[in-house]
Order: C-alpha cells, then sequence, then structure tokens
C-alpha cells in the first residue's frame, strides 16, 4: 500500500499563515510597550489636570473665606442702615409733632427782645387762644415784644389786654389767636 502523508501537508499550509512564534512575541511586545506609553501619557495629563484643579480648589476655597467677610461686613451695613432709618423715620415723626406747645415756644422765643428786658410768668393755651402774664423793665421792651409777636407767622391779632408800672417794673398781660400751621394768615 502506497503510504500518503495528508498531515503534512495540512500542517505546512497550516504554518504557512500562522507568524512563527518569535514574530508573535515581538508583535506582542510592541503593542503592550505602545498600550503602556499610551496609558503612561494619558495617567501623567490626568495627573497635571487633577493638580491644577486642587490649585483652583484652594484658590475658590480662599477666595469663599474672603467673600464671608465681606457678606459678614455687608451684613452688618444693612443693620446699621436699618436701624439709622427707624431713628430718621422717629426722627421726622417727632418733627411731625411739634405743632402744639413747642411750635409755640418756638414763636415766642423769637419773639422776645435781643436784651434781657423781658420775661413771661405764665402762659396758657386754649385752643386757638394764647394768653401771656409777664414783666419788663420798660414800657418799650414790652412795646417790642408786641410788635413781634404781631409779625410771627401763626400769630394775629395781639392784643394788650392790661399793664401796670410797679417800682419801674411793668407787669402786663396779652392775649392773641394762633393759626395753625398750613392755614394762610388774613
Amino acid at each position: 500500500m502506497i503510504r500518503v502523508n495528508l498531515i503534512r501537508e495540512y500542517q505546512e499550509t497550516k504554518r504557512s499563515w500562522i507568524p512563527s512564534t518569535g514574530k508573535v512575541e515581538q508583535v506582542g511586545l510592541g503593542i503592550f510597550a505602545v498600550a503602556a506609553l499610551a496609558l503612561g501619557g494619558w495617567y501623567w495629563m490626568l495627573d497635571g489636570q487633577r493638580a491644577g484643579v486642587k490649585a483652583q480648589l484652594s484658590q475658590l476655597q480662599q477666595r469663599n473665606v474672603e467673600l464671608k467677610v465681606v457678606r459678614a461686613q455687608v451684613e452688618q451695613f444693612q443693620q446699621q442702615r436699618l436701624q439709622l432709618e427707624e431713628r430718621i423715620e422717629t426722627i421726622e415723626q417727632l418733627s411731625a409733632r411739634t405743632e402744639g406747645p413747642v411750635w409755640v415756644m418756638n414763636q415766642l422765643i423769637d419773639s422776645m427782645p435781643s436784651e434781657p428786658r423781658l420775661w413771661l410768668t405764665n402762659l396758657e393755651q386754649n385752643d386757638d387762644q394764647l394768653e401771656l402774664v409777664g414783666r419788663a423793665f420798660d414800657v418799650l421792651a414790652l412795646a417790642d415784644f408786641i410788635a413781634q409777636l404781631g409779625s410771627q407767622d401763626g400769630v394775629t391779632e395781639v392784643e394788650l389786654e392790661h399793664w401796670q408800672e410797679e417800682n419801674e417794673i411793668v407787669n402786663f398781660t396779652l392775649h392773641c389767636r394762633l393759626i395753625p400751621r398750613g392755614e394762610v394768615r388774613s
């Protein structure tokens, strides 16, 4: 019988397209080296980015602390501003309430002579009527006071009801009418 080795041919055919063992190792090592270099480069790049992000985070945290201090100052200033606004509002309310006795006293003070020759001993107000009782060193001081009082805004019909001279002092009583602020003087 004739022997034909078919396996050999098949093996030879098969070997022709499979590289030899040395070449496979070289190709595998080359691929591994390229992959290791790529992974190393990628790690190096990510590590650089991580360091940059850490530095940026540190700067942002420092800026946050600075802004917290500024925010606290702003809140303090806002509280002070609110307190000042409340004070101003209170002062304005008090100023608006000076319609009564304070306004009358201001009118009387503005009417007093510059030299201390006259003083008031009694003051009574009933609605819009004002009665003044006082003393003066002479009639001229009393006349000046009456003229000044009559020229004040809000004071009309100034009348000398009574005057009497005793021991170089003039005792007097005056009546006048007050016009509320905002009304037109006639």
